[in-house]
């Protein structure tokens, strides 16, 4: 276990004087939480061209952390690790911590919780050094030792209390009021190995089976090597008949705005980009599916998590269920969140046997919600209802 620990921090400010992002990054492995020298130049030199505004451009609800089973996969049933991502913005900076290990029963929440209070307490140091050099008591490299300083110190306290405290792990996550479950969905998803991607403003990815003999990108920017990516193919929803009328607001109950939600939980490509280019991580053969999700929203102290599991089909096709659980509402029509582990049982039951997705609803807790069509992920922009899902089939079935 000691090899297998990699914690990584990095925080983000904004310069406002050139509008660009200038990073304080750290690298600790094993339980002491030793410095990784060599992976920490060489994510010096990853981080000259990025910027994770992506990460930070959330509008209702904002994407709080993220857990993962990390598969290898030139053998997706072994080697599997974790990963806990959390991440928190705090005026004009942005704080994320990657965290990579055999450990499984790190808190989501409690981890957060300790994000949000050392990225506060950067921003303060920050802010304090920097009225120090307007002062003239210090200057701008001074400035920048102090802020590394605090924060090495509060990243090794974090790490501390992972490890060798134990004090964010084996706890339950919690919340201020009882969530509802609100939907759900499956996604069949291939596994796509042997790509390349552009590391320009266009981002796209090239396939094995594309014939590319450049370097460079039509943008401009260079193709390289990345790690393999899991392509959604078909999405089926299960959620309330009279969901529209639950959750009047659009923006909370089209299938769209309830896959990018989804979507979200998955680890940021830019970030595994990253991560790539740190040989210690081992991303080139690595694929990140969500185990859970955790969301605020912004107007309130509403909770929304998302839990997921997940089955190896085959080599390349795996499935993934994901259930939705929001303090927001409270409508008799949904269901309780205690009967989540069972609900969770029964699919993760279900998806192992011979698959049949609507037999498998109908044998759980969820089995009076509608269960729509299979639907292509490129279609799922076209509609703005589940009714509009249902009227591209005409008696057909949900199985595919």
């Amino acid at each position: 276990m000691e090899k297998e620990i990699q914690n990584l921090f990095i925080l983000e400010c904004l310069d406002e004087e050139n509008l660009l992002p200038y990073h304080f990054f750290e690298c600790l492995n094993g339980t002491t939480g030793k410095v990784d020298i060599e992976t920490k130049k060489q994510l010096k030199s990853a981080l000259k061209d990025v910027c994770f505004d992506e990460l930070f451009n959330e509008k209702n609800y904002i994407l709080k952390g993220s857990k993962h089973v990390l598969l290898d996969t030139d053998n997706l049933t072994i080697n599997q690790k974790h990963s806990v991502f959390t991440k928190n913005s705090s005026e004009n900076c942005r704080f994320l911590n990657f965290f990579s290990s055999d450990i499984d029963d790190i808190s989501l929440t409690s981890t957060w919780d300790q994000i949000e209070r050392i990225s506060d307490a950067l921003v303060s140091v920050k802010n304090r050094a920097e009225q120090q050099v307007k002062d003239g008591i210090i200057n701008s490299a001074m400035l920048v030792d102090e802020v590394d300083a605090d924060f090495f110190k509060l990243g090794k306290y974090l790490h501390w209390q992972i490890c060798e405290e134990y004090s964010l792990r084996s706890k339950p996550d919690r919340s201020r009021f009882s969530p509802m479950i609100t939907g759900a969905v499956l996604l069949k998803a291939f596994l796509l190995t042997d790509l390349s991607q552009c590391t320009g403003s266009c981002g796209k990815i090239y396939s094995s089976t594309e014939e590319n003999p450049n370097i460079l990108c039509e943008c401009g920017g260079e193709i390289i090597l990345v790690p393999p990516m899991l392509k959604i193919e078909n999405i089926s929803f299960v959620v309330p008949k009279n969901i529209e009328e639950m959750v009047q607001d659009s923006e909370e109950s089209s299938p769209f705005k309830i896959f990018s939600l989804i979507n979200r939980a998955f680890l940021d490509r830019k970030l595994t980009l990253t991560l790539n280019k740190l040989t210690s991580f081992k991303m080139g053969n690595k694929i990140a599916i969500p185990a859970s999700a955790y969301y605020q929203y912004k107007d309130t102290n509403d909770i929304l998590r998302v839990n997921f599991i997940h089955e190896i089909k085959d080599e390349r096709e795996i499935v993934i269920f994901a259930c939705i659980t929001n303090t927001r509402y409270n409508d008799e029509n949904f269901l309780s969140s205690v009967s989540l582990p069972i609900i969770m049982r029964d699919i993760k039951s279900g998806l192992k046997g011979e698959f049949n997705w609507e037999k498998i609803i109908a044998r759980s807790e969820l089995r009076d919600w509608m269960v729509t069509p299979f639907i292509k992920g490129k279609e799922l922009e076209k509609t703005s209802s589940f009714k509009d899902i249902q009227s591209l089939f005409t008696g057909g079935s949900s199985n595919v």
